[in-house]
């Protein structure tokens, strides 16, 4: 429900994996919209109207996710949906931080399944880019002990014209290049293929060996002490709370949440926020922050706020064209480091294209945190790359699973699907063609969206395939 800028590519996303999608859509434009370019039943109407909800099978249905701009329209949708329908799970989107305070996030209220804050979802996003050096865009894993990290290769980079068989000689370091983005093709390499100027390389590793890579690069290895947040909103000020080092007292979901990304010391912060009142706010619960009331497009506040000082400027508005504008100006004045809040997949081509070193789109993050939801079996974390083209899967083999027992050079996997790692008691490895897999083994596997449901199958199921 919703075909909003979330709930177009949620859609889009579950068509291409091959779901019977339907959207409910109260807006004539945005319907339209949607029914021109989706493949999908496309319904102009409220989500609280119950002939609406049966025209669209909800008698039938697996799941409802309700992620129109209304807090209180989706969770009242899913909780008319759950006394009026069977449906296994209801999926409610939730912008409100006061909501995701309470004991609803931890339970099954108003019958919902499960709840999602995207403001929460980009920020977590963006302090992880922060506590891993924000050099470049970095996808971490919850049961491996690895790291995969996106570089574009310049011409004096070491890596260009590079035959990939040849990177060993090169660095002796047990790295994997899964897959390199080259302008509009995304390419699945293997040892003869060239990496060239231009090409979105991205690299696997595990974290102690990426200090190596950096090096290797030339990059700037200093830890990043001065920090400047723009924009003092809900996705600032929880990436400032992080930055502060203070621990948040807060019930249920932002407990889990400090636990998982809060670190012990704090860095010097400065906020920089055009609505006084935000000030305010922040000041008062920051005080050994330094607040400036400021408008972040004067340029002229780089000068007299000495900002060119800071090691990483973090652009967190609701603007992003502001947000890539004032991440691209940072780096000319000699910021080295830019953090960029994007809302779509255009948006980040750019801000890419334009240089800058991290982005963080909000709508990616959120897809991604409700498809992990919607898979089944024990699916831990789902990460895009390569422009949407590629995901990187995070999953826990189950017992009864076909491939258990099976080597590598024995499973059927989809076209260029690749099994990276495996994890086994603890420990991390690259397996070869020989490797078999092993009950309650995490691997990470890549694949193509398009096979996404392929993988769930082999993983997830008992088959005489």
């Amino acid at each position: 429900m919703g075909a909003g800028v979330v709930g177009f590519q949620v859609a889009r996303r579950l068509i291409d994996e091959g779901k019977n999608v339907t959207i409910i859509e109260q807006h004539e434009e945005s319907a339209r919209y949607a029914g021109a370019r989706l493949d999908c039943m496309v319904l102009t109407g409220q989500g609280n109207d119950l002939e609406i909800l049966r025209k669209a099978g909800a008698e039938k249905a697996d799941y409802f996710i309700a992620l129109t701009g209304s807090d209180e329209i989706n969770m009242i949708c899913c909780s008319l949906v759950a006394a009026e329908f069977r449906i296994p799970n209801k999926v409610a989107r939730v912008r409100n931080v006061e909501y995701m305070q309470t004991q609803m996030a931890e339970q099954r209220y108003l019958g919902i399944d499960y709840m999602i804050n995207p403001e929460t979802e980009a920020a977590k996003n963006i302090i992880q880019q922060l506590d891993t050096g924000a050099r470049n865009y970095v996808m971490v894993f919850e049961n491996l002990d690895i790291q995969i990290q996106r570089f574009v290769v310049s011409g004096r980079s070491p890596f260009a014209n590079m035959v990939i068989h040849k990177l060993p000689s090169l660095l002796p370091l047990p790295f994997i290049v899964p897959v390199i983005q080259r302008e509009e093709q995304t390419i699945i390499p293997d040892g003869s293929t060239t990496i060239l100027e231009g090409d979105e390389m991205y690299i696997a590793a595990k974290e102690a060996d990426f200090k190596k890579i950096h090096q290797f690069l030339g990059e700037k290895q200093e830890s990043l002490k001065r920090v400047l947040v723009v924009g003092g909103g809900s996705i600032g000020r929880m990436v400032l709370h992080h930055l502060m080092g203070n621990e948040l007292q807060e019930q249920t979901f932002f407990r889990r949440f400090t636990r998982m990304v809060r670190r012990k010391n704090a860095r010097s912060v400065r906020v920089v926020e055009r609505d006084y009142q935000k000030c305010k706010q922040i000041s008062d619960r920051y005080p050994d922050a330094l607040v400036i009331n400021a408008d972040i497009s004067e340029e002229d506040i780089f000068e007299e706020e000495q900002l060119n000082e800071c090691d990483l400027l973090i652009t967190a508005t609701e603007n992003p064209e502001l947000n890539i504008v004032a991440g691209l100006y940072a780096r000319k004045i000699g910021i080295d480091r830019a953090i960029t809040l994007v809302r779509s997949e255009n948006y980040a081509h750019i801000a890419s294209e334009l240089g800058i070193n991290v982005i963080v789109s909000l709508k990616d993050t959120v897809v991604n945190s409700i498809l992990k939801y919607l898979l089944k079996g024990n699916v831990t974390s789902i990460q895009t790359a390569a422009r949407g083209k590629i995901d990187f899967l995070e999953l826990q083999v189950e017992p009864e699973s076909q491939i258990v027992g099976r080597t590598l050079r024995e499973i059927r996997f989809p076209p260029e699907t690749l099994l990276l790692y495996i994890n086994r008691e603890k420990k991390t490895f690259i397996p070869d063609g020989d490797a078999r897999v092993e009950a309650n083994d995490h691997i990470l596997i890549l694949a193509r969206k398009e096979f996404v449901p392929r993988i769930e199958d082999l993983v997830t199921a008992s088959s005489d395939g």
